[in-house]
């Protein structure tokens, strides 16, 4: 008897959960967004204008932020931890709403068109990627649920997990989750990757998809990642300044605000400006660590 009125105390706070409602909500007249390909390299795809945000009345995360990523162009995000990076992800995902500006994605505002066809048109790898459970192939084809064994095998090939798939007692058909196989973090990432893959989206995200991993791991899931991001619009939130250096532009975050913006080659010739500084922090880490430098390495969530 206890076990039933627990469990039905459980289901009555499960419910509400279910019936809460978000306040984020399409327009009754909200449009499909539409990014045609080919992806023209000279065109805005996605544009922040003049945006502020806040999630305590007062308090603001984002000051005046603007910024554009072009057709197939990789954008990395640089500051420090709590300074923003990870909301303009989630204001571009329209996980909320900001309170003054607007995002566009190919001329379109965001906050008219439908939230379905806003994120049938980004990929995102988060930090911990989330398994359901299921087999390997139904993760896989969360991110196109019309793809084939040809596709889906395709796709865990080129985010470096088809090897390791085939090391599991049933491969593909192998349950994760919290009855099936145990995963390590690498393996976790790495079937997000291929889902990633496999979505084709036009937009790709990756917010700190490798910080959890250690450096074995961080190198397969990498290459995985390298194959996501080719020709795609890209956002990129890393811990490794080389992996940031390899974007198109960096955009530099501080107290909320724009603090630089350009190539690593313009960036790292200011040599007064952070970005050069983070560089020369992590340089100098290698060479003599210490605590000190590595702490103020990690509070911009960067790794030598």
């Amino acid at each position: 008897l206890g076990q039933i009125q627990q469990a039905s105390s459980g289901s009555a706070d499960f419910f509400k959960v279910l019936e809460t409602r978000t306040s984020i909500t399409d327009r009754l007249e909200a449009a499909q967004i539409n990014i045609f390909k080919p992806i023209i390299p000279t065109k805005p795809i996605i544009e922040f204008e003049n945006i502020y945000f806040e999630y305590e009345k007062g308090k603001h995360v984002l000051k005046n932020i603007n910024f554009c990523v072009y057709g197939k162009e990789k954008l990395a995000l640089v500051g420090e931890s709590g300074q923003g990076k990870s909301t303009i992800v989630n204001l571009l995902l329209r996980y909320y709403e900001p309170q003054k500006g607007r995002i566009l994605i190919n001329n379109q505002d965001i906050s008219s068109v439908t939230q379905v066809s806003l994120h049938e048109n980004i990929a995102v790898v988060f930090q911990e990627s989330l398994l359901f459970s299921g087999t390997i192939v139904e993760n896989i084809r969360y991110g196109r649920k019309d793809s084939g064994m040809k596709d889906i095998i395709s796709a865990a090939k080129a985010a470096n997990a088809h090897d390791f798939i085939m090391e599991l007692p049933d491969k593909y058909d192998s349950l994760v989750g919290e009855r099936g196989v145990k995963l390590s973090g690498g393996q976790k990432q790495r079937i997000a990757i291929a889902r990633a893959i496999i979505k084709d989206a036009p937009i790709s995200i990756l917010d700190e998809a490798t910080s959890s991993l250690d450096s074995k791991s961080e190198v397969l899931v990498q290459k995985g990642l390298d194959r996501l991001l080719n020709n795609r619009t890209s956002i990129i939130i890393a811990h490794r300044l080389s992996t940031i250096a390899n974007a198109d532009h960096i955009l530099v975050v501080s107290q909320g605000t724009v603090n630089q913006y350009g190539t690593s080659k313009e960036l790292l010739n200011d040599k007064n400006g952070l970005y050069a500084q983070l560089v020369a922090l992590q340089h100098q880490l290698i060479k003599t660590p210490s605590e000190e430098k590595k702490t103020k390495l990690q509070k911009f969530d960067l790794v030598a």
